[in-house]
């Protein structure tokens, strides 16, 4: 009784886990940020904007070609350069309203720990911000936590999983526990040639929201369709190994410039299937009567026969919610197909900040710096690094001697038609 009522625990905690999100990088950002300016003075560190450099008079922070008015510069919130590892020990950031004036200067040290300023360091900062407190990498923290999310929702759905399978009737837990099982899924075509297909191209395709077992017991095959998530599992008398796999056949690629050229291959193509495979993309339960066009086949290696004697069988235990079998399976669908796409949910969860689009930005010279002569050597000389202007200053002597003396043997080559032009003429 105490077990039912554990059991019963786990299963209204694992259905709370279900539904909760993925934790967000930029959410992290700013809980850690409001911890850390949690002083009762400081300002709100969601209303803190930055920018990258300090703009004085007479000094240039950037060097260019030709002398522009200074603009204002971009500015980023607080938030979304800490959430993008901007905040280190190398850069200070300005705290800024207008992208011109700063008051303040901000950063981490090597050890994390929050460290500020005045940029005249013969003023007194005018703006309460925290001293001697630390902030993590966010990237290690959104890490960890989104692993710990993830073994969270894993053992959840297993636990949900469980539940299901013990509820069969006696003989298909039987047959579960002891015969070969496999485990299938509704998917859709790769596009590729039979033998290309990897679980890398397939596993893409797949629904993931449900399942179906194929058991082999005593020669004898059955299919269980399940819908954890619907809270549906089931028996499937109507379906038979005639549906596992897909329409294997010839097909005939065929050359539309020559039409003697043609190559056959073998591909796994949609066949018509007595599922519902919109509630195995859902997770909602399945239509009466409906049907798709998808293959159905296996995923990964099937769980092998038990050892138990066969006359054993019917007093033994079959798939308990504590039988090896029925962790098996569980397990098996929770690590190979769980109800979500760790790397999408993860590449959501990670998100991208408006500072992070504008570091992938390119000025549109970029793409045809290739063609453009001296481009490299130009770059050299604008930057702030000695050691680069004067590589630059070299790569361009180089570049306009390479460019010249073509031209100098040119212009040689074509004196020296018109010198013997002119000798063949007075002639």
């Amino acid at each position: 009784m105490q077990a039912l009522e554990d059991h019963q625990v786990q299963l209204n905690e694992a259905i709370v886990q279900l539904d909760i999100s993925a934790p967000k990088r930029l959410k992290l950002a700013e809980q850690q940020l409001k911890l850390a300016f949690a002083t009762g003075i400081s300002p709100d560190p969601l209303s803190i904007r930055v920018m990258r450099h300090l703009y004085q008079s007479g000094k240039r922070v950037e060097r260019n070609i030709v002398d522009t008015p200074e603009l204002p510069q971009k500015i980023w919130p607080l938030r979304d350069v800490y959430a993008s590892g901007g905040l280190n020990a190398d850069n200070k950031w300005y705290i800024t309203d207008d992208g011109k004036t700063a008051r303040d200067w901000i950063r981490l040290s090597t050890d994390r720990t929050f460290e500020s300023g005045p940029v005249d360091s013969d003023a007194r900062s005018i703006t309460l911000l925290p001293r001697n407190r630390t902030l993590p990498d966010i990237a290690v923290l959104f890490d960890e936590q989104f692993k710990s999310y993830l073994a969270k929702s894993k053992a959840a759905y297993e636990v949900l999983i469980k539940s299901l399978l013990v509820t069969l009737p006696w003989a298909d837990r039987k047959a579960l526990e002891h015969g070969e099982v496999k485990v299938l899924s509704l998917r859709d075509e790769t596009g590729r040639k039979a033998d290309e297909e990897k679980a890398a191209h397939t596993l893409p395709l797949r629904a993931r929201m449900g399942f179906v077992l194929q058991a082999t017991y005593n020669i004898a095959v059955r299919f269980y369709e399940c819908l954890p998530r619907a809270g549906v599992i089931r028996p499937r008398a109507d379906v038979t190994t005639a549906h596992v796999g897909g329409d294997r056949g010839h097909y005939f690629f065929v050359n539309r410039l020559v039409e003697e050229d043609y190559a056959s291959y073998i591909a796994i193509r949609k066949h018509r299937l007595p599922f519902d495979q919109d509630a195995h993309a859902t997770g909602t339960p399945p239509k009466s009567g409906a049907t798709c066009l998808a293959i159905l086949d296996p995923l990964g290696d099937a769980l092998p026969p038990s050892r138990t004697p066969s006359a054993d069988h019917d007093i033994s235990p079959n798939l308990t919610l504590t039988s090896p079998r029925t962790q098996q399976i569980a397990s098996f669908i929770a690590t190979h197909l769980l109800y979500l796409d760790e790397k999408e949910v993860r590449r959501e969860a990670w998100g991208v900040t408006p500072y992070e689009r504008h570091l992938e930005e390119k000025h549109w010279l970029h793409s045809v710096k290739g063609f453009l002569p001296f481009w490299g050597s130009i770059e050299d000389l604008q930057s702030d690094k000695f050691g680069d202007r004067v590589l630059g200053a070299i790569g361009l002597v180089l570049d306009i001697l390479s460019f010249a003396v073509p031209l100098g043997k040119f212009a040689a080559g074509s004196i020296r038609l018109a010198a013997r032009a002119g000798r063949l003429g007075i002639r």
